[in-house]
């Protein structure tokens, strides 16, 4: 009977947690947002670059050729909504 009651808590538990997995369902909506705005720009598009999103928060990496075009990169991610910081780690090559 324990065992019973000890699942059924735990289920009522998990479901009531559900709201805490929707942040991650909303960061691989973002990210997908995300690169598809990278990659409709024909000057950022050619450079190599990747995006992880963790609670709105885009963290961007790659190698890129100048400083404009990182600051371009920048400000499409920044720009897409529900991104609310952008960390930049990339590389210049």
């Amino acid at each position: 009977m324990k065992k019973i009651i000890l699942g059924c808590a735990m289920g009522v538990a998990l479901l009531a947690g559900c709201d805490t997995l929707q942040p991650a369902t909303e960061d691989q909506s973002l990210t997908q947002s995300v690169i598809e705005r990278l990659y409709q720009d024909k000057l950022v598009s050619r450079q190599v670059l990747g995006v992880t999103i963790k609670n709105g928060v885009a963290t961007l990496r790659g190698a890129i050729t100048d400083e404009g075009l990182r600051a371009r990169a920048k400000s499409i991610v920044q720009s897409t909504p529900g991104v609310v910081e952008v960390k930049d780690q990339t590389l210049r090559r």
